[in-house]
């Protein structure tokens, strides 16, 4: 596997998450470590965190000043869909 991997979120009995910042991805892993279900955001993922059985997102670029915004992902479902919620009017710390 190549990129930037970062496993941030893992809940009781749930699925550890990794998102994959320059693939635009959010994984969903087993206990071994195999892809059970990808999930396209559409634009680097800065983090993510899960919260009651939402995914919500920081989607955006580092490119043109740098732009992120907070999303939401629900997981459930054969289509699963993200909603932009809000802009964030700051660039992200170093």
């Amino acid at each position: 596997m190549s990129g930037v991997y970062r496993v941030v979120s893992q809940l009781r009995r749930r699925a550890p998450l990794l998102s994959q910042w320059y693939k635009h991805q959010i994984l969903k892993l087993d206990g071994s470590g195999n892809i059970l279900r990808s999930f396209d955001v559409g634009a680097e993922v800065c983090g993510h965190t899960f919260v009651e059985g939402v995914i919500y997102v920081l989607p955006g670029t580092e490119r043109d000043g740098e732009r992120w915004r907070i999303a939401r992902l629900d997981p459930c479902g054969e289509n699963a869909k993200i909603t932009d919620v809000a802009d964030i009017p700051f660039k992200a710390a170093r």
